[in-house]
């Protein structure tokens, strides 16, 4: 049954060496994150076949298109602030209050405006491939500040330890979407605008769960935040922005150059591989969820190492396992759950579930550096790893969807490679705990 190690300390101290874990200790610790990654996945898989049957290929590319251009938007304008919280909430010896949160008081309207003009700087700036309503920009502009809300106060919990909290949160925000899409499918309503405003109620209701549970944002304590404090926390914040850009140039630079150069189709088509790939990674996102409190935490560089060796080799066991059995379910399951019409994403479908072993590792070790406090690592191999699928793309183009995936499972390796060569080299030479 999972739970937080914030009882093996005592003022933010270690109170005594932990034992070491066992894979199998670990999965079993790690079951309540797991389980809830495969609940919100398979609300996703539901979600996106009846989005995919009611839309039809083109509207569920407009979807796709739109929810990415509002993702890529929010990374930019929350500058990285969802990951210093949940760092800062871990590190703090306080176990109710966390300074990043009181800091964001007053940033976060300012991020959220932010983001918001870079999401109708990209809307202006895609031409003539995806040309989304006003109805649909206007609630995909509603979307934007609740996706920046629900991630600082799901992040906030996560680093003090609250694992079941976050993990519910999780829940509503991923399960209850995929329910209002099949009400909206049942009375045939469902639209392109009506499932971004679903997507945005399923954030609003997570958040307000959160916020209610723990007693307001901060715990419902006063904090003083200090000169010092503030400027580790926008160091850190920074350098995880440029993490989270490398993250989400390397992992969507396929679905953005699409978006902006293939038609509406093929967008469809690819959401459809790309989301039948996630089988796999969500392994590696959800280990590495669980890891992060506990990596912060961890007194000694061996100890790290142990525990960081033990999330990895259980991350690569799974995450193989699950690929081989959709590598061979694909060519049956996909036309059965989104119909035939979708039979063109069986191919990269395939290339993406292969690739998904890479990605799974890939997020777990990215986790794992900004765990040890260096954030900056993570935008370094990301940026490695984007600029390979860029330059693959731009050589080979977006015409042949089994192409453009094999061009992003390159990326995708290339990253997990230096990640893990920037951990060991961390762990070596004792570079961690900096916050820049």
């Amino acid at each position: 049954m999972e739970h937080s190690d914030r009882a093996q300390y005592r003022g933010g101290e270690p109170s005594g060496e932990p034992a070491p874990v066992r894979e199998s200790q670990l999965l079993a610790s790690a079951s309540g994150t797991l389980g809830s990654s495969i609940a919100v996945y398979a609300a996703l898989l539901v979600a996106g076949m009846l989005l995919s049957r009611g839309l039809g290929p083109v509207g569920r590319g407009e979807l796709a298109a739109v929810l990415l251009w509002g993702s890529t938007a929010f990374d930019i304008g929350a500058l990285g602030t969802t990951q210093a919280v949940a760092f800062f909430a871990a590190s703090s010896r306080d176990g109710d209050t966390n300074p990043g949160m009181v800091i964001m008081r007053r940033a976060y309207p300012v991020l959220a405006a932010l983001a918001v003009g870079v999401f109708l700087a990209i809307v202006v700036g895609s031409g003539d491939g995806v040309a989304p309503s006003a109805g649909v920009i206007l609630a995909t502009i509603a979307w934007i500040p609740l996706l920046l809300a629900f991630g600082l106060v799901s992040k906030n919990a996560q680093g003090h330890g609250r694992m079941g909290l976050f993990n519910v949160a999780r829940l509503v925000s991923g399960v209850g979407p995929a329910a209002g899409i099949a009400v909206l499918a049942a009375l045939s309503v469902l639209s392109v605008q009506s499932a971004v405003i679903v997507y945005a109620l399923g954030l609003a209701a997570a958040t307000a769960m959160v916020v209610a549970r723990s007693g307001g944002v901060d715990g419902g304590r006063t904090v003083v935040v200090t000169a010092i404090e503030r400027k580790r926390f926008w160091g850190y914040s920074l350098w995880s922005a440029a993490s989270v850009l490398a993250v989400k140039g390397n992992r969507t630079f396929d679905l953005l150059m699409l978006s902006f150069l293939g038609a509406a189709a093929d967008i469809g088509f690819y959401t459809v591989a790309a989301t039948s790939a996630l089988t796999v990674a969500i392994i590696g996102e959800s280990l590495g969820m669980h890891a992060f409190e506990r990596i912060v935490r961890e007194p000694g560089a061996d100890t790290r190492r142990s525990l960081i060796r033990r999330y990895l080799l259980a991350t690569l066991g799974l995450s193989i396992a699950a690929g081989a059995v959709f590598w061979l379910l694909a060519p049956t399951l996909l036309p059965f759950v989104y119909g035939t019409d979708f039979t063109p994403s069986v191919a990269p479908a395939r290339i993406l579930i292969v690739g998904g072993v890479a990605v799974s590792a890939s997020r777990l070790l990215g986790t794992t550096l900004s765990a040890l406090g260096l954030p900056r690592a993570v935008a370094v191999s990301e940026t490695i790893g984007a600029m390979v699928t860029l330059v693959g793309l731009l050589v080979w183009g977006v015409d042949v969807l089994s192409v453009v995936a094999g061009v992003a499972v390159a990326g995708y390796a290339v990253t997990a490679l230096v990640e893990l060569l920037l951990i060991a080299h961390a762990l070596r030479s004792g570079l961690v705990d900096g916050n820049t």
